[in-house]
Protein backbone atom coordinates (compact mmCIF):
# COMPACT_ATOMS: atom_id res chain seq x y z
CA UNK A 1 0.00 0.00 0.00
CA UNK A 2 1.11 3.93 -1.06
CA UNK A 3 2.52 5.22 2.27
CA UNK A 4 2.33 9.06 3.42
CA UNK A 5 5.83 10.64 4.68
CA UNK A 6 7.58 13.44 4.70
CA UNK A 7 9.18 14.87 1.13
CA UNK A 8 12.53 14.76 1.31
CA UNK A 9 14.65 17.25 -0.50
CA UNK A 10 15.76 15.75 -3.18
CA UNK A 11 11.87 15.46 -4.81
CA UNK A 12 12.25 19.58 -4.63
CA UNK A 13 11.93 19.62 -8.78
CA UNK A 14 9.38 17.24 -8.96
CA UNK A 15 7.11 18.88 -6.47
CA UNK A 16 7.68 21.86 -8.37
CA UNK A 17 6.67 19.97 -11.68
CA UNK A 18 3.29 18.82 -9.80
CA UNK A 19 2.69 22.41 -8.68
CA UNK A 20 2.77 23.70 -12.48
CA UNK A 21 1.02 20.90 -14.02
CA UNK A 22 -2.13 21.58 -11.02
CA UNK A 23 -1.91 25.09 -10.85
CA UNK A 24 -0.15 26.69 -13.31
CA UNK A 25 0.03 24.76 -16.65
CA UNK A 26 -1.12 27.48 -18.54
CA UNK A 27 2.18 29.58 -17.77
CA UNK A 28 4.18 26.51 -19.35
CA UNK A 29 7.02 25.37 -17.80
CA UNK A 30 9.03 27.39 -15.20
CA UNK A 31 12.50 28.13 -13.95
CA UNK A 32 12.88 28.53 -10.08
CA UNK A 33 15.01 29.85 -7.54
CA UNK A 34 16.40 26.90 -5.72
CA UNK A 35 15.94 28.96 -2.37
CA UNK A 36 12.33 29.80 -3.38
CA UNK A 37 10.90 30.92 0.14
CA UNK A 38 7.43 29.53 -0.79
CA UNK A 39 8.45 26.15 -1.49
CA UNK A 40 9.86 26.71 2.14
CA UNK A 41 6.55 27.27 3.59
CA UNK A 42 5.35 24.25 5.48
CA UNK A 43 5.93 20.64 5.40
CA UNK A 44 5.91 19.44 1.93
CA UNK A 45 4.05 15.33 2.61
CA UNK A 46 3.42 12.99 -0.08
CA UNK A 47 2.40 9.72 -0.91
CA UNK A 48 4.60 7.09 -2.21
CA UNK A 49 4.86 4.03 -3.69
CA UNK A 50 8.37 2.64 -2.78
CA UNK A 51 10.31 5.90 -4.20
CA UNK A 52 8.34 6.92 -6.50
CA UNK A 53 6.15 10.15 -5.60
CA UNK A 54 2.59 9.73 -5.99
CA UNK A 55 0.55 12.90 -4.75
CA UNK A 56 1.66 15.79 -2.75
CA UNK A 57 0.60 18.66 -0.67
CA UNK A 58 1.90 21.20 1.96
CA UNK A 59 0.90 21.39 6.09
CA UNK A 60 0.58 24.75 7.32
CA UNK A 61 0.09 26.26 10.70
CA UNK A 62 -1.40 29.26 11.75
CA UNK A 63 -2.83 31.21 15.12
CA UNK A 64 -6.20 32.10 14.68
CA UNK A 65 -8.60 33.52 16.47
CA UNK A 66 -11.51 31.15 17.54
CA UNK A 67 -14.37 31.23 19.58
CA UNK A 68 -12.62 34.44 21.29
CA UNK A 69 -9.33 32.40 21.76
CA UNK A 70 -6.10 31.80 20.06
CA UNK A 71 -5.75 28.55 18.99
CA UNK A 72 -3.49 26.58 15.90
CA UNK A 73 -5.12 26.40 13.12
CA UNK A 74 -4.00 23.65 10.61
CA UNK A 75 -3.72 23.98 6.69
CA UNK A 76 -3.71 22.48 4.02
CA UNK A 77 -2.40 23.95 0.29
CA UNK A 78 -1.09 22.44 -2.72
CA UNK A 79 -2.80 19.28 -3.17
CA UNK A 80 -1.73 17.91 -6.24
CA UNK A 81 -1.79 14.40 -7.86
CA UNK A 82 -0.19 14.35 -11.97
CA UNK A 83 -2.81 12.01 -14.06
CA UNK A 84 -1.51 9.21 -14.22
CA UNK A 85 -1.86 8.93 -10.61
CA UNK A 86 -5.35 10.80 -10.18
CA UNK A 87 -8.58 8.46 -9.16
CA UNK A 88 -7.00 5.74 -7.25
CA UNK A 89 -7.48 6.94 -3.51
CA UNK A 90 -4.15 9.35 -3.38
CA UNK A 91 -5.73 12.47 -2.43
CA UNK A 92 -8.20 10.84 -0.01
CA UNK A 93 -5.45 8.60 1.64
CA UNK A 94 -3.07 11.85 1.59
CA UNK A 95 -6.18 13.67 3.35
CA UNK A 96 -6.99 10.95 5.78
CA UNK A 97 -3.21 10.91 6.77
CA UNK A 98 -2.87 14.49 6.85
CA UNK A 99 -5.38 14.83 9.49
CA UNK A 100 -4.03 12.64 11.77
CA UNK A 101 -0.41 14.06 11.73
CA UNK A 102 -2.41 16.82 12.48
CA UNK A 103 -3.97 15.45 15.37
CA UNK A 104 -0.99 14.23 16.89
CA UNK A 105 -0.06 17.49 16.96
CA UNK A 106 -3.05 18.55 18.65
CA UNK A 107 -3.84 20.84 16.25
CA UNK A 108 -7.42 20.99 16.63
CA UNK A 109 -8.79 22.38 13.39
CA UNK A 110 -7.80 22.43 9.74
CA UNK A 111 -8.69 24.24 7.11
CA UNK A 112 -8.09 23.62 3.29
CA UNK A 113 -7.39 25.99 0.45
CA UNK A 114 -9.62 24.49 -2.15
CA UNK A 115 -9.43 24.49 -6.11
CA UNK A 116 -12.47 23.26 -5.98
CA UNK A 117 -14.83 22.69 -3.35
CA UNK A 118 -16.83 19.89 -4.58
CA UNK A 119 -14.12 17.66 -5.46
CA UNK A 120 -13.16 18.00 -1.50
CA UNK A 121 -16.95 17.71 -0.46
CA UNK A 122 -16.55 13.98 -1.90
CA UNK A 123 -14.04 13.43 0.72
CA UNK A 124 -15.52 14.68 3.68
CA UNK A 125 -14.69 18.59 3.61
CA UNK A 126 -17.10 20.89 4.28
CA UNK A 127 -17.35 24.83 4.18
CA UNK A 128 -17.60 26.52 7.28
CA UNK A 129 -17.54 29.81 5.94
CA UNK A 130 -19.74 31.51 3.04
CA UNK A 131 -19.19 34.74 1.60
CA UNK A 132 -21.66 37.54 1.74
CA UNK A 133 -22.74 40.73 -0.40
CA UNK A 134 -24.38 43.87 0.62
CA UNK A 135 -25.18 46.69 -1.81
CA UNK A 136 -25.55 49.90 -0.78
CA UNK A 137 -24.80 54.00 -1.98
CA UNK A 138 -21.04 54.70 -0.92
CA UNK A 139 -23.07 57.60 1.25
CA UNK A 140 -24.15 54.92 3.76
CA UNK A 141 -20.44 54.29 4.68
CA UNK A 142 -20.11 57.90 5.47
CA UNK A 143 -19.96 58.17 9.40
CA UNK A 144 -17.12 55.49 9.23
CA UNK A 145 -15.09 58.06 8.23
CA UNK A 146 -15.43 60.69 10.76
CA UNK A 147 -14.15 59.27 13.72
CA UNK A 148 -10.25 61.50 12.82
CA UNK A 149 -8.74 59.19 15.17
CA UNK A 150 -5.58 58.36 14.56
CA UNK A 151 -2.43 59.00 11.69
CA UNK A 152 -0.78 57.50 9.22
CA UNK A 153 2.99 57.04 8.48
CA UNK A 154 4.78 54.92 6.35
CA UNK A 155 6.47 51.99 8.39
CA UNK A 156 9.50 49.34 7.21
CA UNK A 157 11.00 46.67 8.03
CA UNK A 158 12.15 47.85 11.62
CA UNK A 159 8.95 48.76 12.59
CA UNK A 160 7.27 45.19 11.93
CA UNK A 161 6.79 44.14 15.33
CA UNK A 162 4.69 46.98 16.26
CA UNK A 163 2.51 46.86 13.23
CA UNK A 164 1.99 43.09 14.12
CA UNK A 165 1.04 43.83 17.55
CA UNK A 166 -1.31 47.08 16.54
CA UNK A 167 -3.05 44.22 14.24
CA UNK A 168 -3.18 41.42 16.79
CA UNK A 169 -4.51 44.51 19.08
CA UNK A 170 -7.32 44.55 17.50
CA UNK A 171 -8.37 41.28 16.67
CA UNK A 172 -7.85 41.23 13.63
CA UNK A 173 -6.31 38.72 11.01
CA UNK A 174 -4.54 35.13 11.09
CA UNK A 175 -1.04 35.26 12.83
CA UNK A 176 1.11 32.79 10.48
CA UNK A 177 3.42 30.66 12.23
CA UNK A 178 6.33 28.90 11.08
CA UNK A 179 7.73 25.37 11.73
Amino acid sequence: MPEYRPVPERYRQQLQRFDEYAFHIEDGPQTHDPDDLDALLGDQRGIFDGEDLLSVGTLVEFDARFRGSWITLGGLRGVSTPPEHRRQGYVRQFARESLAEFRDRGVPLVALWPFETSFYRNLGWGTCQKYVRYDFPPRALAAVGERGEGTYRQVGEANWETVRDAHLAAGEGIRSRSG
